[in-house]
């Protein structure tokens, strides 16, 4: 997950697998200052210019291809533009950094989603850590975040024999064994420092309590519905004598207990909306309903909704049909 300066563009150089690559180092606070405004911002990030062609953050004003081409360029969020300029355009303003350089803004990129694994405001070329002595051509030296994008049609598995023990071909002695990671896999499989951090693990486990929790839910559904079934009998008998099938009994109780599942469905995303920005705060995260798009959110409820109501209406519904008129009209239940 640390990797040392030198290591992207010596991948990129001696590895003919690999189409380009990218670096970034996390600044971290930084005093930005225009005019009369001086504001401490915490995601600047020094990177690489193929950064921008690698990656899809979409860039509302500028060009991709030469944002961070140079050594005094800047690329901002929309947010942070509106933080220091209002509705003036940004581009060609001067923005100076650390009170050691001045940055020509050169573009402006979209506010970037909070579901993504990489997180900044601020982007300026990566030569800007030759000027503080923050780099060095020491392949032992770990500091740098570093991204490979390889020529489609690749083996991956290729390119990581190749890669494992490339450290070895600058340091003999090093033990370091590097491992590409899809990054699709970051947030969830990733190595900080020389620990692996599943998260997913979580993910895992609170599904597995979800699950638990809703099949609770269903089995009490199931009681309360069959508790009920007396009150029911009657109907179920009346309706028998006058014609009904067994079938048509059985999908009004799915019926019935689909509508209770999508009306708990409303009522869950309600309590939901009212107290999740209390329990963000609570649990120290940034949630919101935003983390996926909508329409796969939506098709997610409806799907649980929907395989809820089926499991939690089985019993009762094929408890329900199986009801013999002559007994329940009798009161002999």
């Amino acid at each position: 997950y640390w990797t040392p300066h030198p290591l992207g563009p010596a991948l990129k150089d001696e590895i003919p697998e690999i189409e380009d690559a990218t670096r970034a180092l996390n600044l971290r606070a930084q005093l930005l200052r225009y005019e009369d405004k001086a504001f401490e911002e915490y995601d600047v990030w020094s990177v690489d210019p193929s950064f921008l062609k690698m990656f899809t953050f979409p860039i509302i004003q500028g060009n991709p291809e030469n944002a961070l081409s140079g050594t005094s360029s800047l690329v901002m969020t929309e947010r942070l533009a509106a933080k220091f300029f209002g509705d003036e355009n940004p581009i060609g303003k001067v923005i100076n950094v650390a009170q050691s350089a001045d940055f020509t803004v050169t573009g402006v990129l979209k506010d970037i989603p909070r579901n993504s694994s990489l997180q900044f405001d601020v982007l300026i070329p990566y030569k800007y850590l030759d000027s503080i002595d923050r780099t060095d051509d020491n392949f032992t030296n770990n500091q740098t975040y570093t991204w490979v994008q390889l020529h489609s049609g690749i083996s991956v598995e290729e390119v990581s024999s190749k890669i494992s023990g490339f450290i070895r071909t600058k340091v003999p002695r090093s033990l370091m064994i590097l491992e590409l990671l899809p990054l699709t896999k970051v947030h969830l499989y990733t190595y900080s420092g020389y620990e692996k951090n599943l998260a997913v693990q979580s993910v895992y486990l609170f599904s597995i309590i979800a699950v638990f929790v809703l099949i609770i839910g269903c089995i009490n559904f199931m009681n309360l519905s069959t508790a009920r079934s007396a009150n029911r009998a009657k109907e179920v008998g009346l309706r028998k004598v006058v014609g009904a099938f067994r079938s048509q009994l059985i999908r009004q109780f799915y019926g019935e207990s689909l509508l209770f599942a999508f009306l708990a469905l409303g009522l869950a995303v309600a309590a939901v909306s009212v107290v999740l920005p209390t329990f963000g705060n609570l649990a120290g995260k940034d949630m919101s309903w935003n983390a996926t798009g909508a329409g796969a959110l939506v098709l997610g409820l409806a799907g649980i909704a929907l395989l809820t109501g089926m499991i939690s209406g089985s019993y009762p519904a094929l408890f329900l049909a199986s009801f013999q008129p002559v007994n329940t009209l009798k009161g002999k239940l």
